[in-house]
Protein backbone atom coordinates (compact mmCIF):
# COMPACT_ATOMS: atom_id res chain seq x y z
CA UNK A 1 0.00 0.00 0.00
CA UNK A 2 1.54 3.37 -0.82
CA UNK A 3 1.96 6.26 1.58
CA UNK A 4 -0.22 9.06 1.61
CA UNK A 5 2.40 11.01 3.69
CA UNK A 6 4.33 13.38 1.30
CA UNK A 7 8.08 12.55 0.62
CA UNK A 8 10.49 13.61 3.27
CA UNK A 9 12.33 16.35 1.63
CA UNK A 10 16.36 15.43 2.90
CA UNK A 11 15.52 11.57 1.58
CA UNK A 12 17.80 8.91 3.17
CA UNK A 13 20.36 11.65 4.66
CA UNK A 14 16.91 12.95 7.39
CA UNK A 15 18.17 12.17 10.81
CA UNK A 16 15.52 14.12 12.51
CA UNK A 17 13.25 11.68 14.95
CA UNK A 18 10.52 14.87 15.68
CA UNK A 19 7.52 12.71 16.30
CA UNK A 20 5.52 15.54 14.08
CA UNK A 21 8.04 15.65 11.26
CA UNK A 22 8.01 11.47 11.12
CA UNK A 23 4.23 11.61 10.90
CA UNK A 24 3.75 14.78 8.47
CA UNK A 25 6.70 12.97 5.85
CA UNK A 26 7.58 9.32 3.86
CA UNK A 27 11.28 8.08 5.07
CA UNK A 28 12.68 5.70 2.50
CA UNK A 29 13.95 2.94 4.69
CA UNK A 30 18.02 2.64 4.96
CA UNK A 31 19.88 -0.34 6.04
CA UNK A 32 21.78 0.26 9.07
CA UNK A 33 25.65 -0.40 6.79
CA UNK A 34 24.69 1.94 4.65
CA UNK A 35 23.56 4.63 7.25
CA UNK A 36 25.02 8.39 5.36
CA UNK A 37 24.36 10.05 8.30
CA UNK A 38 26.76 8.15 10.31
CA UNK A 39 30.04 9.15 9.15
CA UNK A 40 33.61 7.31 9.66
CA UNK A 41 35.85 8.52 12.86
CA UNK A 42 39.12 7.98 11.89
CA UNK A 43 41.26 7.26 15.12
CA UNK A 44 44.39 5.05 15.98
CA UNK A 45 42.92 2.36 17.42
CA UNK A 46 45.77 2.06 20.27
CA UNK A 47 45.97 5.94 20.66
CA UNK A 48 42.37 6.86 19.78
CA UNK A 49 44.28 9.87 17.71
CA UNK A 50 45.03 11.82 15.63
CA UNK A 51 41.83 13.36 14.70
CA UNK A 52 40.41 15.25 16.87
CA UNK A 53 36.77 15.26 16.00
CA UNK A 54 34.06 14.23 12.93
CA UNK A 55 30.97 16.62 13.86
CA UNK A 56 28.93 13.95 12.94
CA UNK A 57 30.34 11.12 15.82
CA UNK A 58 27.07 13.40 18.11
CA UNK A 59 25.10 10.75 16.07
CA UNK A 60 27.21 8.22 15.78
CA UNK A 61 25.05 4.98 16.33
CA UNK A 62 26.22 2.25 18.92
CA UNK A 63 27.08 -1.38 17.92
CA UNK A 64 23.83 -2.31 17.67
CA UNK A 65 22.89 0.62 15.11
CA UNK A 66 20.72 2.62 17.01
CA UNK A 67 21.15 5.61 18.26
CA UNK A 68 20.97 6.50 22.33
CA UNK A 69 18.84 8.41 24.33
CA UNK A 70 21.20 11.18 25.11
CA UNK A 71 21.81 10.83 20.96
CA UNK A 72 18.44 11.87 20.12
CA UNK A 73 17.94 14.72 22.58
CA UNK A 74 21.04 16.11 20.94
CA UNK A 75 19.48 15.56 17.40
CA UNK A 76 15.97 16.80 18.53
CA UNK A 77 17.55 20.03 20.10
CA UNK A 78 19.18 20.81 17.45
CA UNK A 79 16.33 21.02 15.00
CA UNK A 80 14.40 22.78 17.39
CA UNK A 81 17.16 25.39 17.76
CA UNK A 82 15.79 26.21 14.02
CA UNK A 83 12.69 24.97 13.16
CA UNK A 84 12.98 25.98 9.43
CA UNK A 85 16.13 23.98 8.66
CA UNK A 86 17.73 25.50 5.52
CA UNK A 87 18.15 22.67 2.82
CA UNK A 88 20.49 22.53 0.47
CA UNK A 89 19.83 20.92 -2.98
CA UNK A 90 22.93 19.08 -4.75
CA UNK A 91 21.15 20.25 -7.91
CA UNK A 92 20.99 23.97 -7.11
CA UNK A 93 22.98 25.89 -4.55
CA UNK A 94 23.01 29.15 -3.41
CA UNK A 95 26.67 30.36 -3.52
CA UNK A 96 25.57 33.28 -1.23
CA UNK A 97 23.89 31.16 1.17
CA UNK A 98 26.70 28.60 1.37
CA UNK A 99 29.40 31.53 1.80
CA UNK A 100 27.39 33.19 4.34
CA UNK A 101 27.04 29.99 6.31
CA UNK A 102 30.48 29.06 5.83
CA UNK A 103 31.36 32.23 7.79
CA UNK A 104 29.52 31.29 10.50
CA UNK A 105 30.22 27.82 11.03
CA UNK A 106 33.80 27.56 9.96
CA UNK A 107 34.98 31.75 11.01
CA UNK A 108 36.54 32.08 7.57
CA UNK A 109 35.37 32.13 3.79
CA UNK A 110 35.06 29.45 1.69
CA UNK A 111 37.05 29.31 -1.37
CA UNK A 112 35.10 30.34 -4.72
CA UNK A 113 36.93 27.58 -6.44
CA UNK A 114 34.58 25.01 -4.07
CA UNK A 115 31.99 25.72 -5.95
CA UNK A 116 33.53 24.98 -9.54
CA UNK A 117 34.87 21.94 -7.68
CA UNK A 118 31.70 20.38 -6.95
CA UNK A 119 30.22 20.95 -10.08
CA UNK A 120 33.26 19.00 -11.23
CA UNK A 121 32.28 16.18 -9.04
CA UNK A 122 28.84 16.16 -9.78
CA UNK A 123 29.97 15.12 -13.53
CA UNK A 124 31.69 12.51 -12.07
CA UNK A 125 29.07 11.17 -9.18
CA UNK A 126 26.16 12.69 -9.99
CA UNK A 127 24.30 10.84 -6.52
CA UNK A 128 27.62 11.40 -4.41
CA UNK A 129 29.93 14.19 -5.57
CA UNK A 130 31.88 13.65 -2.62
CA UNK A 131 32.90 10.03 -3.34
CA UNK A 132 34.11 11.09 -7.18
CA UNK A 133 37.86 10.08 -6.22
CA UNK A 134 37.24 7.79 -3.92
CA UNK A 135 37.69 4.70 -6.41
CA UNK A 136 40.68 6.58 -8.46
CA UNK A 137 42.69 7.84 -5.00
CA UNK A 138 40.69 6.35 -2.10
CA UNK A 139 39.86 10.30 -1.21
CA UNK A 140 36.67 11.58 0.04
CA UNK A 141 35.43 15.04 0.52
CA UNK A 142 34.72 16.43 3.50
CA UNK A 143 34.64 19.77 5.72
CA UNK A 144 33.43 22.83 3.58
CA UNK A 145 31.97 20.01 1.00
CA UNK A 146 29.68 19.00 4.01
CA UNK A 147 27.86 22.28 3.14
CA UNK A 148 27.14 21.15 -0.45
CA UNK A 149 25.86 17.79 0.52
CA UNK A 150 23.49 19.15 3.45
CA UNK A 151 25.19 17.27 5.66
CA UNK A 152 25.80 21.08 7.71
CA UNK A 153 23.25 23.48 7.93
CA UNK A 154 21.95 26.55 9.95
CA UNK A 155 20.79 23.94 12.73
CA UNK A 156 24.85 23.71 13.36
CA UNK A 157 25.17 27.13 13.79
CA UNK A 158 26.28 28.36 17.07
CA UNK A 159 27.72 25.44 18.40
CA UNK A 160 31.31 25.67 19.32
CA UNK A 161 32.34 21.55 18.65
CA UNK A 162 32.31 22.79 15.11
CA UNK A 163 35.48 24.13 14.88
CA UNK A 164 36.84 20.89 15.22
CA UNK A 165 34.76 19.15 12.30
CA UNK A 166 37.92 17.22 11.02
CA UNK A 167 40.01 18.59 12.51
CA UNK A 168 43.31 16.37 13.40
CA UNK A 169 45.49 17.05 16.53
CA UNK A 170 48.60 18.84 14.01
CA UNK A 171 46.30 20.87 12.43
CA UNK A 172 46.76 24.36 13.83
CA UNK A 173 43.87 27.26 12.71
CA UNK A 174 45.48 28.16 9.50
CA UNK A 175 44.49 24.08 8.21
CA UNK A 176 41.17 23.39 7.54
CA UNK A 177 40.67 19.43 6.06
CA UNK A 178 38.66 19.14 3.19
CA UNK A 179 39.43 15.83 1.81
CA UNK A 180 40.48 12.42 3.73
CA UNK A 181 41.66 8.82 3.27
CA UNK A 182 39.07 6.90 3.15
CA UNK A 183 40.38 3.71 4.95
CA UNK A 184 37.96 1.33 2.92
CA UNK A 185 39.51 1.74 -0.05
CA UNK A 186 42.93 2.39 1.81
CA UNK A 187 43.22 -1.36 3.16
CA UNK A 188 41.25 -2.91 -0.29
CA UNK A 189 42.32 -0.73 -3.41
CA UNK A 190 45.28 1.23 -2.82
CA UNK A 191 48.53 1.17 -2.86
CA UNK A 192 49.32 3.64 -0.06
CA UNK A 193 51.86 1.92 1.78
CA UNK A 194 53.62 5.01 2.66
CA UNK A 195 50.51 6.86 3.61
CA UNK A 196 48.68 6.54 6.45
CA UNK A 197 44.65 6.44 6.97
CA UNK A 198 45.17 9.98 8.50
CA UNK A 199 46.79 11.56 5.19
CA UNK A 200 44.35 14.87 4.94
CA UNK A 201 44.22 17.32 2.43
CA UNK A 202 43.52 20.89 3.39
CA UNK A 203 43.32 24.91 3.09
CA UNK A 204 45.92 26.94 4.69
CA UNK A 205 44.88 30.58 5.79
CA UNK A 206 47.60 32.91 7.28
CA UNK A 207 44.78 35.45 7.93
CA UNK A 208 41.12 34.11 8.80
CA UNK A 209 40.39 36.04 5.79
CA UNK A 210 42.19 35.21 3.19
CA UNK A 211 39.85 34.45 0.69
CA UNK A 212 42.20 31.84 -2.26
CA UNK A 213 43.75 29.89 0.33
CA UNK A 214 46.74 27.30 -0.66
CA UNK A 215 46.18 23.83 -0.62
CA UNK A 216 48.35 21.63 1.82
CA UNK A 217 48.74 18.55 3.36
CA UNK A 218 49.36 16.40 6.53
CA UNK A 219 50.18 12.69 7.60
CA UNK A 220 49.50 13.45 11.30
CA UNK A 221 50.26 9.53 11.96
CA UNK A 222 53.25 10.36 10.66
CA UNK A 223 54.39 13.51 11.93
CA UNK A 224 53.46 17.34 12.30
CA UNK A 225 54.51 18.70 9.28
CA UNK A 226 52.54 20.23 6.42
CA UNK A 227 53.26 20.21 2.78
CA UNK A 228 52.79 22.23 0.00
CA UNK A 229 50.21 20.84 -2.44
CA UNK A 230 49.33 23.29 -5.12
CA UNK A 231 47.83 27.28 -5.90
CA UNK A 232 44.22 25.37 -6.09
CA UNK A 233 42.13 22.25 -5.60
CA UNK A 234 41.62 21.38 -9.18
CA UNK A 235 46.12 21.62 -9.66
CA UNK A 236 46.38 19.42 -6.17
CA UNK A 237 43.80 16.79 -7.47
CA UNK A 238 45.40 16.31 -11.29
CA UNK A 239 48.75 16.22 -9.21
CA UNK A 240 47.27 13.08 -6.84
CA UNK A 241 46.45 11.74 -10.06
CA UNK A 242 49.94 11.22 -10.84
CA UNK A 243 51.01 10.39 -7.71
CA UNK A 244 52.27 6.63 -7.70
CA UNK A 245 51.61 6.36 -4.13
CA UNK A 246 47.83 6.65 -5.07
CA UNK A 247 47.69 4.53 -8.17
CA UNK A 248 45.07 1.88 -8.37
CA UNK A 249 46.37 -1.96 -7.94
CA UNK A 250 44.08 -2.17 -11.10
CA UNK A 251 42.03 -0.65 -13.70
CA UNK A 252 44.42 1.87 -15.26
CA UNK A 253 42.13 3.08 -17.41
CA UNK A 254 39.82 4.65 -15.24
CA UNK A 255 42.67 6.51 -13.53
CA UNK A 256 43.42 7.99 -16.44
CA UNK A 257 39.84 8.63 -17.74
CA UNK A 258 39.63 10.43 -14.38
CA UNK A 259 43.15 12.70 -14.96
CA UNK A 260 41.67 13.47 -19.06
CA UNK A 261 38.18 14.74 -17.68
CA UNK A 262 40.30 16.73 -14.93
CA UNK A 263 42.31 18.08 -17.59
CA UNK A 264 39.52 18.73 -19.73
CA UNK A 265 37.21 20.66 -17.15
CA UNK A 266 40.11 22.61 -16.43
CA UNK A 267 40.84 23.98 -19.86
CA UNK A 268 37.01 24.79 -20.72
CA UNK A 269 36.94 26.75 -17.14
CA UNK A 270 40.64 28.55 -17.58
CA UNK A 271 42.27 27.05 -14.56
CA UNK A 272 46.28 26.19 -14.45
CA UNK A 273 46.97 22.83 -13.08
CA UNK A 274 50.49 23.69 -13.21
CA UNK A 275 51.90 26.84 -11.80
CA UNK A 276 52.78 27.21 -8.03
CA UNK A 277 53.36 30.80 -7.71
CA UNK A 278 51.55 31.43 -4.73
CA UNK A 279 53.25 28.72 -2.64
CA UNK A 280 56.76 30.55 -4.09
CA UNK A 281 55.64 33.90 -3.24
CA UNK A 282 54.40 33.10 0.03
CA UNK A 283 58.12 30.94 0.82
CA UNK A 284 59.71 34.89 0.65
CA UNK A 285 57.02 35.82 3.20
CA UNK A 286 58.01 33.16 5.80
CA UNK A 287 59.59 34.77 8.69
CA UNK A 288 60.23 31.19 10.38
CA UNK A 289 59.75 27.59 9.42
CA UNK A 290 58.15 26.88 12.74
CA UNK A 291 58.15 22.77 13.80
CA UNK A 292 55.69 21.87 10.88
CA UNK A 293 57.98 23.30 8.56
CA UNK A 294 55.19 25.20 6.48
CA UNK A 295 56.13 28.49 8.80
CA UNK A 296 54.38 31.80 10.00
CA UNK A 297 53.86 35.13 7.79
CA UNK A 298 53.14 38.27 9.77
CA UNK A 299 52.98 41.43 9.13
CA UNK A 300 56.17 43.50 8.92
CA UNK A 301 56.03 47.41 9.28
CA UNK A 302 59.00 49.40 7.43
CA UNK A 303 61.49 49.48 10.52
CA UNK A 304 61.57 45.70 10.46
CA UNK A 305 58.94 45.41 13.26
CA UNK A 306 56.37 42.91 13.43
CA UNK A 307 58.46 39.62 14.13
CA UNK A 308 62.15 38.60 16.31
CA UNK A 309 63.51 35.26 15.85
CA UNK A 310 63.55 32.60 19.07
CA UNK A 311 67.02 32.53 21.21
CA UNK A 312 66.90 28.89 20.36
CA UNK A 313 67.51 26.95 17.33
CA UNK A 314 64.41 24.58 16.20
CA UNK A 315 66.98 21.41 17.40
CA UNK A 316 68.08 22.76 20.06
CA UNK A 317 64.10 23.43 20.74
CA UNK A 318 63.29 19.80 20.17
CA UNK A 319 65.56 18.34 21.94
CA UNK A 320 64.29 20.67 25.29
CA UNK A 321 60.45 19.14 24.35
CA UNK A 322 62.20 15.89 24.23
CA UNK A 323 63.66 15.69 27.48
CA UNK A 324 60.39 17.14 28.85
CA UNK A 325 58.20 14.44 27.41
CA UNK A 326 60.40 11.30 28.13
CA UNK A 327 60.04 12.20 32.18
CA UNK A 328 57.39 9.96 33.87
CA UNK A 329 55.12 12.73 34.90
CA UNK A 330 54.08 16.58 35.22
CA UNK A 331 55.73 16.93 38.80
CA UNK A 332 58.83 15.24 37.11
CA UNK A 333 58.46 17.83 34.03
CA UNK A 334 58.02 21.24 36.11
CA UNK A 335 61.29 20.54 38.01
CA UNK A 336 63.21 19.78 34.18
CA UNK A 337 65.75 22.34 33.68
CA UNK A 338 64.30 22.50 30.19
CA UNK A 339 61.46 24.21 31.51
CA UNK A 340 62.89 26.91 32.73
CA UNK A 341 64.05 27.58 29.88
CA UNK A 342 60.91 27.34 27.76
CA UNK A 343 59.31 29.60 30.99
CA UNK A 344 62.19 32.35 29.99
CA UNK A 345 61.24 31.80 26.48
CA UNK A 346 57.95 33.03 27.34
CA UNK A 347 59.11 36.01 29.21
CA UNK A 348 61.13 37.42 26.46
CA UNK A 349 58.11 37.27 24.27
CA UNK A 350 55.75 39.56 26.59
CA UNK A 351 59.10 41.75 25.97
CA UNK A 352 58.69 41.52 21.95
CA UNK A 353 54.65 41.85 22.61
CA UNK A 354 55.15 44.82 23.71
CA UNK A 355 57.16 46.14 21.27
CA UNK A 356 55.05 44.82 18.77
CA UNK A 357 56.98 42.07 17.48
CA UNK A 358 53.85 39.30 17.64
CA UNK A 359 55.64 36.69 15.01
CA UNK A 360 57.56 35.42 18.30
CA UNK A 361 54.69 34.50 20.20
CA UNK A 362 52.67 33.10 17.07
CA UNK A 363 56.12 30.95 16.59
CA UNK A 364 56.71 29.55 19.78
CA UNK A 365 53.12 29.03 20.52
CA UNK A 366 53.11 26.96 17.55
CA UNK A 367 56.08 25.17 18.39
CA UNK A 368 54.82 24.12 21.74
CA UNK A 369 51.55 22.89 19.78
CA UNK A 370 53.46 21.08 17.84
CA UNK A 371 55.38 18.96 20.53
CA UNK A 372 52.17 17.29 20.30
CA UNK A 373 51.51 16.51 24.22
CA UNK A 374 49.42 17.80 26.86
CA UNK A 375 51.92 19.00 28.99
CA UNK A 376 52.42 21.97 26.52
CA UNK A 377 48.95 22.75 26.10
CA UNK A 378 47.94 25.65 28.69
CA UNK A 379 51.34 27.55 27.34
CA UNK A 380 50.31 26.95 23.96
CA UNK A 381 46.88 27.87 24.08
CA UNK A 382 47.72 31.23 26.28
CA UNK A 383 50.56 32.21 23.36
CA UNK A 384 48.28 31.35 20.57
CA UNK A 385 45.18 33.01 21.73
CA UNK A 386 47.77 36.13 22.56
CA UNK A 387 49.28 36.07 19.25
CA UNK A 388 45.97 35.67 17.30
CA UNK A 389 44.17 38.64 19.36
CA UNK A 390 47.27 41.30 18.62
CA UNK A 391 47.53 40.06 15.24
CA UNK A 392 43.54 40.84 14.86
CA UNK A 393 43.39 37.02 13.97
CA UNK A 394 40.19 36.74 16.06
CA UNK A 395 38.96 33.68 14.32
CA UNK A 396 42.05 31.74 14.99
CA UNK A 397 42.02 32.15 18.56
CA UNK A 398 38.47 31.23 18.83
CA UNK A 399 39.71 28.29 17.26
CA UNK A 400 42.50 27.03 18.91
CA UNK A 401 40.63 27.43 22.09
CA UNK A 402 37.98 24.94 20.91
CA UNK A 403 40.79 22.53 19.59
CA UNK A 404 42.75 22.57 23.02
CA UNK A 405 39.71 22.58 25.44
CA UNK A 406 39.48 19.90 28.02
CA UNK A 407 36.70 18.60 25.86
CA UNK A 408 38.73 17.63 23.11
CA UNK A 409 42.24 17.08 24.27
CA UNK A 410 43.31 13.41 24.37
CA UNK A 411 45.88 11.91 27.13
CA UNK A 412 47.81 10.64 24.51
CA UNK A 413 49.41 12.34 21.21
CA UNK A 414 51.69 11.02 19.18
CA UNK A 415 55.16 10.81 20.37
CA UNK A 416 57.19 14.41 19.59
CA UNK A 417 59.65 11.58 17.43
CA UNK A 418 57.28 11.86 14.66
CA UNK A 419 58.69 15.39 13.98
Amino acid sequence: MNSKKSPCPYGEKCYRINPEHLEQYDHPKRTKTNDRNSTKILTDKKTKNPLITNYFKRTKPNESGELDDEQKKIIVNDHLKSPKTLCISKKSLDHDLIRNLHQKLFLTPIPDEIFLFWNFCQQISSKQPEDAFIDALGIKLVGPFDLLNNKLNESHVGNENILTHWRYFYDPPEFQTFAIIDTNCRNNHLKLESISCDYHLGYFRDDPTDQKPLVVSNDSKKSCEIHAEGDNIFATFHTLLSDKRFKLKNNNDQYNNLRRKLETFAEENQINLIDKTKHEERKKKVNAPTLHQFGIVVPMSDNNVGYRKLPITDNNLKRSFERIINLNDDEQRRKCSSVKEIQHMITLIQYANDEKDFGMGLEFGIDLFDAGHQFFHRSSKHLLKQAYELLDRKNFAQIIHIHLSDDNRQKQWPNLSAI
